[in-house]
């Protein structure tokens, strides 16, 4: 949508078609057929995506995928371990992505991390790292009566994250202040574990407060009731790849936040001059320390206030050009280049 506005011609496709001579066909949200000149994806894991990338590429069009995860490091914790496992799913999986990745004429990472991946396969890789449609995200209060320390997510699709707040004493430090605990992502599938359960909190003893999954039009709304996010991170290599997006959405609600150290894709926005705290996940010491500076609601108001001023730098409407700037590599965007203050570096 922000690129709309600069000179692109875009469109959001949930369907596409392959033309006799190997062209992608795409199907926008009103219902109309197009031919684009480029074709960008993610996540596409079906059996034929290798050769439908070869096939369109000769056609002539672009072909260009996007990298969020480290898939081929999936943790068996994590519900997409399952579901994408060829031996699962022999028809749409993580190995025919890794081979659709490979036959496109870029792809686009989040991290540094998924870029060398990329790379490894032998497939030009570029990191684009993850914006924030900041409009989208009043600043809140996380000073007020009745905000919590709260962790934002769906359990289903998590590494073992949650049990770190449990080895580091969360529960105890609960119980001792009296505070909540708050989910936002609870799922309604009885097989995927509560978010008090994964912690180790008695919900007899401890306030335990939780909103649904939602809609993604309505996901800044989760975060309405968070004090103190919470983002503990266990050491794998899915992790290790990941973006600082949960810590960027938490700079963008304007409140604190506590990450697991260790892992430079976090390190980011806190080298960018947030107050985002570390916190060794077998350091418990550590993280108790953090969670008793910010029972105070003066600290967290300015804690609060200076990641937002962080994460205005992360706004898609400053950070489109980054886009720009890979996609005028490869290609002519008309009445874009005026616009993009540093394309001269790239073109």
């Amino acid at each position: 949508y922000e690129l709309a506005k600069h000179g692109y011609d875009t469109h959001l496709s949930w369907r596409f078609n392959v033309a006799p001579d190997g062209h992608i066909q795409t199907l926008d949200m009103e219902g109309n057929w197009h031919d684009p000149d480029v074709f960008y994806s993610q996540r596409w894991m079906h059996e034929d995506g290798p050769e439908q990338m070869r096939r369109a590429r000769a056609a002539g069009q672009l072909c260009i995928a996007d990298l969020d995860d480290a898939f081929n490091a999936l943790p068996k914790s994590n519900i997409a371990a399952h579901t994408t496992d060829a031996k699962n799913n022999p028809h749409f999986n993580r190995d025919h992505y890794w081979k659709m990745l490979a036959e496109c004429d870029f792809v686009t990472c989040s991290t540094q991390p998924l870029k060398r991946e990329m790379e490894r396969i032998g497939v030009p890789a570029f990191v684009v790292r993850n914006a924030i449609q900041l409009e989208r995200w009043p600043q809140m209060d996380p000073g007020e009566d009745g905000k919590m320390y709260s962790w934002i997510g769906g359990i289903a699709w998590r590494a073992h994250d949650l049990p770190i707040l449990r080895s580091i004493g969360l529960p105890q430090w609960l119980r001792d202040t009296g505070e909540a605990i708050y989910h936002g992502g609870d799922s309604q599938d009885p097989s995927v574990p509560k978010l008090f359960q994964q912690v180790g909190v008695n919900p007899q003893e401890t306030k335990c407060a939780v909103a649904p999954l939602s809609h993604i039009a309505e996901y800044p709304q989760l975060w309405a009731h968070v004090g103190v996010m919470l983002v503990p991170l266990e050491r794998c290599a899915f992790n290790e790849a990941k973006s600082f997006l949960k810590s960027l959405e938490a700079c963008a609600c304007g409140v604190p936040y506590i990450v697991s150290a260790g892992f430079p894709e976090q390190q980011i926005l806190i080298d960018e001059g947030s107050a985002g705290r570390v916190a060794r996940n077998d350091k418990p010491r550590q993280w108790i320390d953090n969670l008793y500076d910010l029972l105070d609601p003066e600290v967290r108001r300015e804690e609060g206030k200076i990641n937002r001023a962080v994460a205005e730098k992360h706004d898609i409407a400053d950070r489109w050009v980054d886009w720009h700037n890979v996609y005028s590599q490869f290609m002519s965007v008309p009445g874009a280049a005026s616009t993009a203050p540093a394309l001269a570096a790239t073109s």
